[in-house]
């Protein structure tokens, strides 16, 4: 393993090496190294996907596709090492890394690596996801952070990884037409724009419509149809990212 890769790089490259020994490959292929991108638990890649507007479930199934059919070989190699391609997706992930100024190679830069080789593109885009939103969405899962450390990740930017843009949602046409609920909106809106006491809670049981009051004030934020003072993005707090991994809670 190269002394240059983040903890987090050298997990995933792990975990490709664990799913092309169980399926008897006798090489690890990018294909492996997205795939164990989709399982990892902190689920980063899912996250970027939903939120360039694509189904990481269709993607995963694609991407399972090609790779039961890989040739195998009983038993497998002893020591399997990286395809031709899977060393080419390394060499650029490094080369990003090298572009961005970072110490050690980041997930961020293997990801970017990996929607950059023209199979797994070629997938994406069938699976309707524009790769520019990719890209986009992998730099604002970087933020400002640098890879100086084995934990760069860490470091990185936080909203990003912990909330979902309900505006950039808005904007790709993710949400369904909101009828009915004019008053509801705009007082939030009322109460959003107020200098003290602006936090709107919002009670009701599950199904009444409460997710789809705050889809219809991200509609109007794109639409320009708020006040000056709220020009802003709206994030949604992803709870179970957040607490996942805790110990305690409360």
């Amino acid at each position: 393993m190269s002394d240059n890769f983040t903890e987090k790089v050298e997990k995933i490259i792990l975990k490709s090496k664990e799913l092309a020994q169980e399926a008897n490959h006798i090489e690890i292929q990018p294909w492996h190294m997205f795939l164990a991108l989709l399982d990892d638990p902190d689920g980063v890649l899912k996250k970027i996907l939903t939120r360039s507007g694509g189904d990481s479930l269709m993607v995963e199934r694609a991407i399972k596709r090609k790779i039961v059919q890989l040739p195998i070989q009983t038993p497998p190699p002893e020591n399997i090492t990286f395809s031709k391609n899977g060393y080419k997706v390394i060499e650029n992930a490094q080369k990003i890394s090298s572009k961005n100024k970072d110490k050690y190679c980041t997930l961020d830069s293997l990801i970017l690596a990996l929607v950059e080789y023209s199979d797994i593109s070629t997938i994406l885009k069938t699976s309707g996801i524009n790769i520019e939103n990719v890209k986009e969405e992998i730099k604002k899962l970087r933020g400002s952070g640098i890879g100086d450390s084995k934990n760069a990740e860490d470091t990185f930017d936080a909203l990003s990884k912990y909330a979902i843009d309900m505006t950039a949602l808005a904007e790709q046409g993710k949400f369904d037409p909101v009828i009915g609920r004019d008053d509801e909106i705009r007082r939030v809106i009322r109460v959003l724009t107020c200098r003290k006491k602006n936090n709107p809670c919002l009670i009701g049981e599950p199904g009444v419509g409460k997710t789809a009051i705050i889809e219809g004030l991200a509609q109007r934020i794109v639409a320009n149809d708020i006040p000056s003072n709220l020009k802003c993005r709206l994030y949604s707090l992803d709870m179970g990212s957040l607490v996942a991994g805790t110990a305690f809670r409360g």
